[in-house]
């Protein structure tokens, strides 16, 4: 997303948090944590996250954002009226020649290692092909993924 600031035009990197009601507990409410470092942005959401895509998906409001103050990735969340049971996810490549960690949005287990468009199943260090679904490794998580890709921002 391109924006202005003082006559400057700047990229603001910007990740879509879809957000849908959950049908079997509608009252839920999770504290949000960046996926990619486990750290909580002070936002709580209700519902369950059904997809996680980098840049923003349109939408007829005003986007708001929350930045993780580790990472400094930026997160705008947005409500669907559909629930999926696997949460759909587009990977952010880490920059160059470093390797990043993907985190259940749930529970904060690590689940995923990440570089360029090479993806490791964690705990295991399986190789995976896209896409691909899997659970969470955490055995008391009810977390499902499905990984589409890879992308550089």
């Amino acid at each position: 997303m391109q924006i202005t600031i003082r006559s400057e035009k700047k990229e603001l990197l910007v990740q879509t948090v879809s957000i849908a009601p959950n049908e079997q507990d509608p009252d839920n409410l999770y504290l949000f944590r960046c996926p990619y470092d486990g750290e909580t942005l002070g936002t709580q959401i209700k519902g369950n996250v059904v997809k996680i895509s980098p840049g923003i998906e349109p939408r007829n409001d005003v986007p708001t954002f929350q930045i993780c103050h580790k990472c400094k990735r930026l997160y705008t969340f947005q409500t669907l009226e559909y629930s999926k049971p696997n949460t759909k996810i587009t990977l952010v490549s880490p920059p160059l020649g470093a390797i990043g960690i993907f985190y259940c949005w749930l529970c904060r287990s690590p689940i995923l290692q990440f570089t360029g468009n090479k993806v490791v199943k964690l705990p295991d260090f399986k190789l995976m092909q896209f896409p691909f679904e899997m659970s969470c490794s955490n055995p008391a998580c009810p977390a499902k993924y499905r990984i589409n890709d890879v992308v550089q921002m």
